[in-house]
């Protein structure tokens, strides 16, 4: 400490600068070390009152991807990020046709998609929200077969 008073000016600064930037490493040394890691999407556990309408959405996936579905409506809202106006839009999806032992949307054979496309996870959503909705075979079957706590 004594020696820093016989530094010039020049010195000091840079002597000031290397101490900042080695007290920034060791504080992010000591945050990395103490930091909790982050659970990914896939190692999240479902809230216990959420467990049936997940089940529910992944039943009816894979049962849209076995028997096919009718047609259904999406509800996409977006959010004008300079006026913060959310506007509500309504998508119709077409219903499904089997090709080559799959069922895929009508319509959907394309030159970028030549097998079509099937239904995903987030259009299985508001499939199975129209499908609860309307009281759906399927959701009795879901229904009688589902067991609390269950997969």
């Amino acid at each position: 400490m004594n020696s820093i008073k016989t530094l010039e000016s020049i010195d000091l600064f840079k002597l000031l600068k290397s101490a900042v930037a080695e007290a920034e490493k060791k504080s992010k040394q000591t945050k990395s070390i103490t930091k909790t890691p982050t659970k990914t999407s896939g190692s999240r556990a479902v809230p216990h009152q959420l467990k049936k309408p997940h089940a529910w959405v992944k039943y009816t996936l894979k049962n849209a991807l076995e028997n096919g579905w009718e047609s259904f409506t999406i509800l996409q809202k977006k959010k004008d990020k300079e006026t913060n106006i959310v506007t509500e839009e309504h998508i119709e999806m077409s219903g499904s046709i089997l090709h080559n032992g799959s069922h895929i949307y009508e319509n959907s054979i394309t030159d970028k998609f030549p097998d079509g496309m099937w239904v995903s996870h987030k259009e299985a959503m508001s499939l199975s929200k129209q499908r609860k909705g309307t009281s759906h075979s399927t959701y009795a079957e879901f229904d009688a077969q589902y067991i609390e706590g269950g997969k």
